[in-house]
């Protein structure tokens, strides 16, 4: 049987992200969320078995001024892609301000148009089984994704359930972003 071009490459990519994805993992440093305009964003490598995993990256991100919601934590892995870039494989977004519709076929036709407002996860397992393959799923920003058992009511909560997805046993321990709330103008209210 021939395969399709890159079958080969996504098997083995697939192999090593569900091979990390599964293993215990500890930060290779604490991470500290850093400041860029109106974002915060945190990137820290990842160790298995007291050693730092090349090529993974965990990261996060959240908006300034958006208390507790428009979270997104991301598992990701480089460099691949046109720009050689690292491209995530897990993405989970909290409480995010722009509902996610799944609008590719899929194998699983009860992903196909599934419209999720809340928050949501973008698993590998379904992102694998893109009908362009895993690489192809990656550089798109990991189309397919389905809603959260049930939504965490806060960021501790949400650190929780990723630390237990993603098997990551200090991520449960991650201090929040540190938001910022919007004040109201004097006699005002806030934009």
């Amino acid at each position: 049987m021939v395969q399709p071009p890159g079958a080969a490459d996504d098997a083995t990519l697939l192999l090593r992200v569900e091979a990390f994805l599964a293993a215990p993992k500890i930060f290779a440093v604490r991470p500290q969320w850093k400041s860029f305009g109106d974002k915060l964003e945190f990137s820290v490598a990842l160790d298995i078995e007291g050693v730092t995993e090349p090529g993974f990256r965990l990261g996060g991100r959240a908006q300034r001024d958006l208390l507790e919601q428009d979270v997104t934590l991301h598992l990701s892995h480089g460099p691949l892609g046109p720009k050689g870039r690292f491209q995530n494989f897990e993405r989970l977004d909290w409480r995010p301000r722009a509902p996610h519709t799944n609008t590719q076929p899929h194998p699983d036709q009860t992903l196909v148009w599934l419209h999720l407002p809340g928050s949501h996860r973008h698993a590998l397992s379904d992102n694998a089984a893109h009908p362009s393959g895993l690489r192809h799923a990656m550089v798109d920003n990991l189309p397919f994704a389905r809603p959260f058992p049930q939504d965490p009511q806060d960021w501790s909560g949400f650190a929780q359930l990723v630390s237990m997805l993603w098997n990551v046993k200090e991520l449960g321990d991650v201090e929040g972003p540190p938001w910022q709330d919007r004040l109201a103008p004097l006699g005002g209210r806030a934009p």
